[in-house]
Parts: structure tokens; sequence; C-alpha cells
């Protein structure tokens, strides 16, 4: 990846963040692998807001700061930011919901284990053992399973952020950008990058192109396409909706 001076250290060793232009002594955003400046309005975290590098790469990628997710450049706009902190949120509440999950099960197993040491002979005090062993095993088991969601969410919230993302790489290239492309300029394996451009073409979000060297483009456009195995209309469908003037003016 190119380099540039980087203004804090005067190492060649500032790189630009993707999108943003060039860095280094012309301005553009961008962080310095030897010293960790970073610079430009695209390196600022949705999270924190400070100006921070990031660390990790591709779907790892995260603010040094309070380590949320990021995404190289901001890539994705507001849209992409708004799911990265929906993403966070929901990766919070995944944590929050483990660690209950944790400390409700060792209460559960402590209440078993003094339940069957007393071991009271009458029924009501077996049921009150019994209530005070169930009870936190059923929290426990409600906490995992909310976790559960919980990383389900961040994973989708996490998935509409990158196809914000590539939707905006594919729409900022005059002829679109190929799957290698996406994949080099966001950091991520060229199968994420093709499953999130196909992910956004079936969503009607970019067009499909095949150029004359068979190399698959995704761009994005708002003139109306063809899917793929939907018909053309039918001349005499066309002729139907046509005024009497349109006819005869075909007929001459």
């Amino acid at each position: 990846m190119p380099t540039s001076t980087c203004p804090a250290c005067g190492a060649d060793a500032f790189v630009a963040v993707a999108g943003s232009g060039e860095g280094g002594k012309s301005g553009g955003a961008g962080q310095c692998s030897r010293c960790g400046y970073t610079s430009g309005e695209s390196s600022r975290c949705p999270h924190c807001n400070a100006l921070a590098r990031i660390d990790g790469v591709g779907l790892a990628s995260v603010c040094a700061v309070c380590g949320g997710p990021r995404i190289p450049g901001n890539l994705g706009g507001e849209a992409a930011l708004s799911a990265l902190r929906e993403q966070k949120k929901a990766l919070a509440n995944a944590q929050a919901a483990s660690v209950a999950t944790v400390i409700q099960g060792v209460v559960a197993t402590v209440a078993t284990l003094i339940g069957l040491a007393l071991l009271p002979a009458s029924i009501a005090g077996k049921a009150i053992v019994f209530a005070l062993a169930v009870v936190p095993l059923v929290l426990a088991l409600r906490s995992r399973t909310r976790a559960t969601a919980a990383r389900e969410n961040a994973k989708h919230a996490g998935e509409r952020a990158w196809q914000a993302a590539a939707e905006n790489v594919a729409g900022r290239a005059k002829d679109g950008t190929t799957a290698p492309a996406l994949a080099k300029t966001l950091g991520i394996p060229p199968e994420h990058a093709e499953k999130l451009l196909t992910a956004l073409a079936v969503n009607d979000r970019t067009r499909i192109q095949v150029g004359d060297d068979a190399e698959v483009r995704y761009t994005v456009g708002t003139d109306t396409h063809i899917r793929v195995g939907e018909e053309m209309p039918a001349e005499d469908e066309l002729a139907g909706d046509a005024t009497p003037a349109d006819r005869e003016g075909r007929v001459r």
C-alpha cells in the first residue's frame, strides 16, 4: 500500500485511509504505522468521537480508543455509522447477558449443593430448596437466550454497515467496482466482498455488468434495468399502450 511522509514523526509510513484521497502532506485522512498518528474526519470514531486509528483489519477493525467496530475511512456514510453504533450496543448487551448467564448458573449450582447438603425432610422444605435451585437456572437460560439474540442482532447490524460501505465504494467509481477491488479497499477477503456485492444486487442497490473481458462489475445507478430471467415487454404490448397518433406514425 502506498505510503507518504508522516506529519508527526517524519517517517515514510503514513497510509491514506480508504476513500480519503492522498495522505500525509496533502492533508488527507490516514494513520502512521510507525507512531500511530491519525488525521482527517474520516478517521473519527462514530462511537467515542475521537480521531483514532483503527486496530485490526477487515471485519476485525475496531477503534483503538474505545474498541467499537469500525470501517476504514468511515465508508458507507451515516447508514454505516448508524449500523455500527447499533452493532456496538448489541455486542455490549450480548456481553452483559453472557456475564449474567455465568453468575446465575453459579448461583443455581451453589443452591443445588446447599439443598443436597441440607436435604430437608418436610415436603415444604424440599420445595423451597428446589425453588432456590430452579429460579437461578431459569434466569440463566433466559440470559443465555438474550445473549444469543443480541449477538445475532450485532451480526445483522455489522452486515448492514459493510453493505453500505460496499455500496459507497461502488457508487464512487465511474465504472463501478469488482469484488477483488472492493476487497482491497475495505481490507476484507474477496469471498466476503463478493457476498456483499451480491447481496446489494439482489436488493437492487447495485447493477451487475459483464464486460467484454468477462469481468463482473457492480455499479450504482438510478436507471431502470432488467433483472435476470425477466422478459422484455412484447412489441404488441407496447403498441397497445400507444396512442392512435403513435400507431399511425409507426404505420407510416
